[in-house]
């Protein structure tokens, strides 16, 4: 997997940030997670756009909806 090109969603937030590491104490050198900032992962045409262009062969969603610490502890999602 060292020479896969790997897409981490949500790369920069708790978990993802956690794989992106994982992956480059492993060896990996190409992974691309953008931030939700400058990419949309709600646009289907966007995402496709994005593998496309890079050649992505693994993807890895860790991304999410969250609101922090007292965010989450106002709103029950069950």
């Amino acid at each position: 997997m060292i020479d896969k090109h790997i897409f981490v969603t949500g790369g920069t937030g708790l978990v993802g940030s956690a794989v992106v590491r994982k992956l480059k104490q492993v060896g990996c050198t190409c992974i691309f997670a953008p931030t939700h900032k400058n990419f949309d992962l709600l646009d289907f045409n966007a995402v496709l756009s994005y593998i496309m262009k890079n050649d992505i062969d693994v993807v890895v969603h860790c991304a999410g909806s969250v609101a922090g610490i007292i965010g989450n502890s106002k709103d029950n999602y069950g």
